[in-house]
């Protein structure tokens, strides 16, 4: 989001499979801000699965951070790296 806020959404099997058209609109898995930064535009979400199998997402902000939360106990925060600039997108190789 614009304001430092970070929304997801598990979005279901109908919609998956019809391209959009269907009657749910998703379960709200988090719906927070992540940070206080008046200028710290939500860049991207990343999902990676490590070899330990717990999913987790990985959150670029404006605000110079990198975040990495544990999707599986609620997003809950295990990393955060911080840059000298804004970070616009992060990749897992």
């Amino acid at each position: 989001g614009f304001y430092g806020d970070m929304i997801c959404i598990r979005i279901p099997p109908d919609l998956r499979s019809t391209g959009g058209s269907g009657e749910s609109c998703g379960e709200v898995l988090f719906c927070e801000r992540i940070t206080t930064d008046e200028n710290a535009i939500t860049n991207s979400i990343s999902l990676h699965e490590p070899a330990h199998g717990a999913l987790q997402a990985i959150v670029s902000n404006n605000d110079s951070a990198v975040r990495i939360t544990d999707v599986e106990t609620g997003f809950t925060l295990l990393n955060r790296m911080l840059f000298q600039w804004p970070v616009n997108y992060t990749a897992v190789a």
